[in-house]
């Protein structure tokens, strides 16, 4: 990986990343950009999370990266720093590399930033915003970046209040108008797709529509970079009220666990998140999904520790089914998330879910 020696004056940029280029040429690197990726933090934890996600990025798809850290908690007021770097992304044949122009920030100068990051756009290439920041906050530079981007992807766990998340997101007529994608949305397509696949008639749909229980479990290690492991549950749940058009009712805390209480046109449906700390998964994921119905019938599916696989049990009063063993397919680290995040249009289903959430009373 070639690495600018120092930070460099913002006008020698362009400059800089030649000379890089230049020399990884001598060495028989070759320089590969399919996008423009920019990236957004404002917290030095979840910077971590955002380089993990940008490392995975690029070995799949080699773009040109400027990344923007700003630190408001810094005791140095005043300060734009910018370098560049060409990391090594791909090494076979032949060894790819790719562009990263690194603006680290005061708030004092945040509002120049648009005017670094504009003259470095690759021209005709699609612009991506990777955003780790709540968007129901106020932003200086998103406003103006939003106007040239081709897709907005939010780390919605950057958000603590997440009734004023879905609020902005339902509200700001911008999301409207440009591709959007959420993070945590994404890492549960394959989750989504199980409960398609067990729930496969109209008979089956009915009494997921009417049951009396659902009771979601998920890692909840936290940790500096992840400490709202319980909003990827929030939205599995989301997602099943909103489908199945349930009336929100209460929520509540109960024994360090969150209940919330929902009207399924017959009866009420009451659904149960509960953290369970499992060191070797990731946090926020999802680790147990059972649904218990009117009719005592229990559907029962377990991750199978840290394999990609779910294991789907039904038992009923008087017979119990073979166990069936489903892929987890998506992650939030494998191509298919990536392909998830960048080039799948946004369901309908997602703003559905962000209306059935909003009510829900959840601690920061």
């Amino acid at each position: 990986m070639s690495v600018s020696d120092e930070n460099i004056e913002i006008d020698n940029i362009e400059a800089e990343l030649t000379r890089l280029f230049n020399e990884g040429q001598k060495k028989g690197e070759i320089r590969g950009c399919l996008f423009n990726l920019i990236i957004y933090s404002q917290d030095l934890h979840r910077s971590i999370f955002l380089n993990e996600i940008v490392q995975t990025v690029i070995e799949t798809f080699p773009c040109r990266i400027i990344f923007i850290e700003c630190d408001p908690s810094s005791t140095e007021k005043r300060y734009l720093k910018v370098s560049a770097e060409q990391p090594i992304v791909k090494k076979e044949a032949s060894v790819i590399t790719c562009d990263r122009i690194n603006i680290h920030c005061s708030s004092h100068f945040l509002n120049r930033v648009p005017y670094i990051v504009l003259p470095n756009f690759v021209p005709d290439l699609p612009i991506y915003l990777l955003w780790g920041q709540d968007p129901s906050l106020e932003n200086e530079i998103l406003p103006f970046l939003e106007n040239y981007a081709t897709r907005l992807i939010f780390d919605s766990d950057s958000s603590c209040d997440i009734r004023a998340f879905c609020r902005k997101m339902l509200s700001d007529q911008v999301f409207k108008k440009i591709p959007v994608t959420d993070m945590n949305w994404a890492s549960l397509t394959s989750w989504r797709d199980i409960l398609y696949q067990i729930f496969d008639s109209e008979e089956k749909i009915d009494l997921l529509q009417h049951c009396t229980q659902l009771t979601i479990q998920y890692n909840n290690k936290k940790s500096d970079v992840y400490q709202h492991t319980e909003r990827r549950s929030i939205y599995l749940q989301g997602w099943l009220a909103s489908q199945l058009n349930w009336q929100y009712t209460r929520s509540e805390y109960t024994d360090d666990h969150l209940k919330i209480t929902y009207d399924n046109g017959q009866g009420n449906t009451e659904v149960r998140l509960i953290g369970k700390n499992i060191p070797e998964l990731t946090p926020g994921a999802i680790v147990n999904v059972e649904v218990q119905t009117s009719n005592d019938i229990i559907y029962d599916f377990s991750r199978l520790n840290v394999q990609p696989f779910i294991k789907a049990h039904i038992t009923m009063r008087d017979t119990c089914e073979l166990p069936i063993t489903l892929p987890l397919r998506h992650s939030k680290k494998g191509l298919l998330f990536m392909n998830e995040i960048f080039f799948v249009p946004c369901s309908p289903h997602y703003w559905n879910m962000l209306k059935a959430i909003e009510p829900i009373q959840v601690p920061c």
